[in-house]
């Protein structure tokens, strides 16, 4: 102004001039743009999502000047951990569950936000259910946080397409247990526990269109009357223990068109009335049914048992004519049960006639085969081989499978079977399958130790679910010792 005072409008450099009759004086002024003072992020406070889901965080710039200006695209973002990304724009996205620190750079200035994933929302569900109940599809899936009873005159009913997470928890079943799912549409159940109640009376359980997986079948030894159906179900890697799978003292039982696999010896007693199976396919699975049991095993599948498919014990009564042993070997067939031909205080188990090949109505099962295409071909399973010890005859093989996939999967379990498809190693620990997830182009690896004088290939199998609606579907890979 008149009186000499410089007011900065914008960066850049000029020359200042001051006359006063024929002297003439000038001054070269540089004013320089605004500091960054300071970023701060918005929205304000912690981030939370669920898994698979993002967030748009904006950063904005405080400066000497007192302005502001979006610098979103300018600052640098980064992530503590795999668990969450952030794009060159600030959208958080959340891969795993846990926590990470997101922080956005400019300037030698920083600032952080805590961002905390969490699983997707679950139902949950304990306690005794005394009226008739059901879980419906548009509250699935559910977590079972404590032990469940069913009154003896209530009925929980579960819905088709309903997920029910266990976590290793029991159903009592005093009164009645429905899983009732659809073809296209199964219920699944994982790592759930279901059991007659002690001295219950009236007991029904029907399943059907199910895929269960771990957990258990199980009745107690004193049960007046109970009645079990289980028909078109998956049931992978259930054990009974110490109770019976089939305990029907006063009720006709029909367990029929299910796939076994893995499945602990079935034990089935005390049954005064018909227990049938019937178009089963029993994989690597088998039963053992005693203590004056009468029980009918037709048109059944039984393709390489754990040990026996049948064992006998006490004075139970087995007719286990027309079904399918994989083989037309007489002598193979006779070794895969037990009776009284291995002990002669045993009655025998009569299997002649017997399939040549399986009957078309029961339902068949590839260990190797995807079982979802579509999800599955965003992953690959590659093998590298380890050092071979020739003193303990032993080398170890590495699989890892690797995603393209742009969200996270669950990985429920690795499974590795020989070249005849025997499971030779299986695992669901967390610290093994990366907390049981998978990120978008992460990879995981497994090592499997093995003889190779007596194992020449290897197939890893990675079990996946797809954490948004349940599905479930496997990845493979192969290594062979002599390609």
């Amino acid at each position: 102004n008149s009186k000499g005072l410089l007011t900065a409008l914008k960066a850049g450099t000029v020359k200042i001039s001051a006359k006063s009759g024929t002297m003439t004086a000038e001054k070269e002024v540089t004013v320089l743009p605004p500091t960054l003072t300071a970023i701060t992020l918005s929205p304000t406070g912690d981030v939370s999502l669920v898994i698979n889901h993002a967030a748009q965080l904006s950063a904005t710039g405080n400066y000497s000047d007192g302005s502001t200006k979006n610098i979103s695209t300018d600052v640098s973002w980064t992530s503590s951990s795999d668990l969450v990304t952030v794009s060159n724009d600030g959208q958080v996205t959340g891969y795993g569950i846990g926590t990470a620190t997101v922080t956005a750079t400019l300037g030698g200035k920083s600032v952080s936000r805590k961002v905390t994933v969490t699983d997707i929302p679950y139902t949950e569900v304990s306690g005794q259910i005394r009226e008739d109940t059901t879980w419906t599809l548009d509250k699935s899936p559910y977590k079972v946080t404590g032990k469940i009873q069913i009154a003896e005159d209530a009925t929980l009913n579960i819905e088709p397409g309903v997920r029910v997470y266990g976590e290793d928890q029991t159903i009592e079943v005093f009164g009645a247990l429905k899983v009732i799912g659809e073809r296209e549409s199964r219920v699944r159940l994982n790592r759930l526990n279901i059991m007659s109640g002690q001295n219950a009376r009236n007991v029904l359980i029907n399943i059907a269109f199910a895929n269960m997986l771990y957990g258990s079948i199980q009745q107690y030894y004193y049960n007046d009357s109970i009645t079990v159906s289980i028909k078109n179900s998956i049931l992978e890697n259930i054990s009974n223990g110490y109770y019976y799978f089939i305990n029907a003292r006063n009720a006709d039982c029909l367990i029929e068109k299910n796939i076994f696999i893995n499945v602990d010896d079935l034990r089935i007693s005390h049954s005064n009335y018909d227990v049938v199976f019937r178009n089963n396919l029993f994989y690597n699975s088998g039963a053992i049914i005693d203590s004056s049991s009468s029980v009918t095993l037709t048109h059944n599948s039984f393709i390489q048992p754990k040990s026996k498919a049948l064992i006998v014990k006490y004075n139970a009564i087995i007719d286990a004519k027309n079904n399918y042993w994989g083989t037309t070997d007489e002598t193979k067939i006779a070794s895969m049960i037990w009776d009284n031909y291995d002990d002669l205080a045993l009655n025998e188990i009569p299997f002649k006639p017997y399939l040549t090949e399986p009957d078309p109505d029961t339902p068949t099962y590839d260990p190797t085969k995807d079982n979802n295409d579509a999800l599955a071909s965003q992953f690959n399973v590659t093998t590298e081989a380890g050092i071979f010890d020739l003193l303990s005859r032993k080398t170890d093989v590495n699989f890892f499978i690797q995603s393209q996939a742009d969200k996270s999967y669950r990985v429920i379990k690795f499974s590795a079977k020989d070249g005849s498809g025997k499971l030779i190693a299986e695992s669901t620990d967390p610290s093994i399958l990366n907390n049981n997830y998978i990120y978008p182009n992460k990879s995981i690896g497994v090592k499997i130790t093995f003889n190779f004088d007596d194992i020449k290939s290897i197939t890893g199998i990675f079990h996946l679910e797809e954490i948004e609606t349940g599905k479930e579907f496997t990845v493979s890979g192969t290594y062979s010792l002599y390609p």
